[in-house]
């Protein structure tokens, strides 16, 4: 009985875990909020990471890396982010006990889902508005990927032209 009850409240301290980090999704991951946060904000919730542009971090719950930005629009050649260098870009949070998608605390009718070309009962659920994708394999949260909002589209970069040479 005992070791029910132990259960039990492991399956409800998962819960509130995984809850909280879903319910603040609209405001990105734990506080980390994608071209708003920088790798200062990171490093204070925890602690330097490992590598450059990208830094992963081990945690008790799941597994985390943060893309940062480099140089600015007028330097790169794809489309970046008009922010300064080392912002927060991109979060992608895979957890370490996959949650049910069913389960999860939020406004399912806000994603659009897509089916994963190449994994039978794969999907990604993606809210535009807010800037999240969540991956699922059949009913279970493979991973969390926090981006830039529809709000913050205003921050891109704008479209370089095509220089055509000429014979």
């Amino acid at each position: 009985m005992n070791a029910l009850k132990g259960l039990l409240i492991l399956v409800c301290l998962v819960c509130l875990a995984f809850g909280s980090d879903v319910q603040q999704q609209t405001h990105g991951w734990r506080g980390i909020v994608p071209l708003h946060s920088t790798r200062r904000d990171v490093e204070r919730l925890l602690g330097v990471g490992k590598g450059l542009c990208r830094c992963e971090y081990t945690l008790e719950d799941g597994n985390v890396s943060f893309q940062y930005s480099g140089k600015p629009c007028a330097e790169v050649r794809e489309r970046g982010w008009r922010v300064p260098r080392d912002t927060v870009i991109s979060i992608s949070f895979y957890p370490k006990i996959n949650s049910r998608f069913s389960e999860l605390a939020i406004d399912k009718a806000k994603y659009e889902k897509k089916a994963d070309p190449e994994i039978e009962g794969a999907f990604s659920y993606f809210n535009e508005a807010d800037g999240i994708l969540i991956e699922v394999d059949g009913d279970r949260v493979s991973g969390f990927y926090y981006t830039a909002t529809k709000r913050d589209e205003n921050l891109r970069c704008p479209l370089k032209k095509q220089r055509i040479r000429q014979p």
